[in-house]
């Protein structure tokens, strides 16, 4: 069953409890780091049943907002160094914001200083809007990304 997995047993950690929050706890004049991640938790690592919270490769601190600049940054931590799926980790991270999030607000998804081998290409990629639109024309690919988005929503 784990023939040709990359990170054939890779550490999992508990569920974490969601968060309630009333419609008044959530901000009016923008999002906060908390709200987006709610959004992006129960993606499906694209290689195992466990979703990217479960795998430690998306938290909470890995979350920043710059409601002036209208600026967010989502760094996400491979399971290893030489994760192949890091680039479709992040366009499935861009996918699920782009339906989720207003469209005024410039998001950026970067690997992990040192947590990948190839960081500087997986970055490069994640973040050219060219890049993201051919690969997200690509069918499989895009079954691929919407199945690690909504597979936990049913």
């Amino acid at each position: 069953m784990t023939l040709g997995l990359i990170n054939a047993n890779p550490v999992v950690q508990a569920k974490k409890e969601r968060l309630t929050r009333t419609r008044d706890q959530y901000r009016d004049d923008g999002v906060d780091p908390l709200e987006i991640y709610e959004y992006v938790r129960d993606i499906r690592d694209p290689e195992h049943p466990y979703t990217l919270e479960q795998l430690s490769v998306l938290s909470e601190d890995s979350i920043t907002v710059d409601d002036k600049l209208d600026r967010i940054l989502i760094t996400f931590t491979p399971t290893i160094q030489h994760c192949s799926m890091a680039n479709v980790i992040g366009l499935c991270l861009r996918a699920k914001l782009k339906e989720c999030l207003p469209l005024h607000y410039k998001v950026d998804i970067r690997v992990s200083p040192g947590s990948h081998a190839d960081e500087d290409s997986v970055n490069k990629q994640l973040n050219d809007k060219e890049r993201v639109i051919a690969a997200l024309e690509n069918p499989n690919l895009r079954q691929l990304v919407d199945e690690c988005i909504f597979s936990n929503e049913m």
